[in-house]
């Protein structure tokens, strides 16, 4: 709530409220597939909130780069926070996944047709995932995880 909240203060400073633009449900039809706290971390923290470690950093560079110093430091109270969200979910999930290596029980723990390229965006934070306390064989297999999700491969588009 704290991130909504701080988006729709900058909305409004746009005129602009929350209702006013059509928004997608794609989180929440993923979160009605949640059946265990190991699928809520997989998705929650690990692939949407690590997602947002990239979409967090990547906007909040651009907004620098425009002199919306506002939008940025928004941007960047957000990208702070997803590294302690995903470090919360990197804890349990290790936590819980007995024999199998991290990569492994993310992967099984993820519900049908939500695929590990959910997990990042247009660009790629290292940095910030090394920060959550997410391993390097982890970090590599999500860099270099490939499929037919058109958005994560945005670097293809022309």
């Amino acid at each position: 709530i704290k991130h909504f909240n701080l988006y729709r203060k900058r909305m409004n400073d746009f005129g602009i409220d929350f209702g006013d633009l059509p928004v997608n449900d794609f989180f929440w039809r993923q979160m009605q597939k949640i059946t265990s706290f190991e699928e809520y971390f997989a998705v929650m923290a690990l692939t949407f909130e690590a997602a947002n470690l990239d979409f967090a950093k990547f906007y909040r560079d651009i907004f620098q780069g425009v002199d919306d110093k506002k939008s940025a430091a928004i941007l960047n109270v957000v990208y702070e926070d997803e590294i302690s969200h995903v470090g919360f979910g990197v804890h349990w999930l290790n936590k819980w996944r007995n024999q199998s290596n991290l990569w492994e029980f993310y992967v099984q723990s993820l519900p049908d047709l939500l695929s590990p390229a959910r997990a990042k965006g247009m660009i790629f934070d290292r940095e910030g995932r090394v920060r959550t306390g997410m391993d390097d064989d982890f970090i590599s297999r999500i860099e270099n995880f490939k499929d037919e999700f058109i958005v994560t491969n945005r670097k293809e588009w022309k």
